[in-house]
């Protein structure tokens, strides 16, 4: 019994401490940095790198929401040192599409206390930020061409083939 308490107050402790972490991150916070550095095609690529990771509804757009909803799917594959911090060069994987120089700038930007890692919390916050920087019609929701992506081809699983006559 009292080996049951020590675990569960380990637990306790330890989930505290992850919670303030990630307080302290920003991502519970309603305030964001301004991204002026970034520009549209760079917002689109960073929404391109990861719009068929966030539309798990396959509805062909990505919502704000979607991010948080569906953060794990982004995340989990980028930190691949476990670290619970992305380096500039785990980031850079997600945009493998962009330059040197504009890798770094997009990386600044998500990066707001400059600590030179992105955290989980920055990284959700930056998502959010390239999907409304996009969000042409400000309905928090960005459609795979805004991002500059076709048509994906499992929107419609069950769609016929058009007939081709020879």
């Amino acid at each position: 019994m009292i080996d049951d308490l020590s675990t569960a107050g380990r637990k306790a402790r330890r989930f505290l401490v992850v919670a303030l972490a990630i307080a302290s991150t920003g991502a519970w916070a309603d305030e964001e940095p301004a991204t002026e550095a970034v520009n549209a095609e760079q917002a689109r690529a960073v929404v391109r790198a990861i719009f068929d990771r966030l539309d798990c509804d396959l509805d062909g757009t990505v919502e704000t929401a979607e991010v948080d909803d569906h953060f794990a799917q982004v995340w989990a594959p980028s930190d691949r040192d476990r670290s619970r911090a992305l380096s500039p060069v785990e980031y850079s994987r997600l945009h493998y599409t962009l330059s040197d120089e504009q890798g770094r700038g997009l990386f600044a930007d998500a990066d707001a206390d400059a600590d030179g890692k992105i955290t989980a919390g920055e990284l959700r916050l930056h998502l959010q930020r390239m999907i409304r920087h996009i969000d042409a019609d400000n309905d928090n929701e960005v459609t795979r061409a805004d991002a500059g992506l076709k048509s994906a081809g499992y929107a419609r699983p069950f769609a016929k083939r058009p007939k081709t006559s020879t």
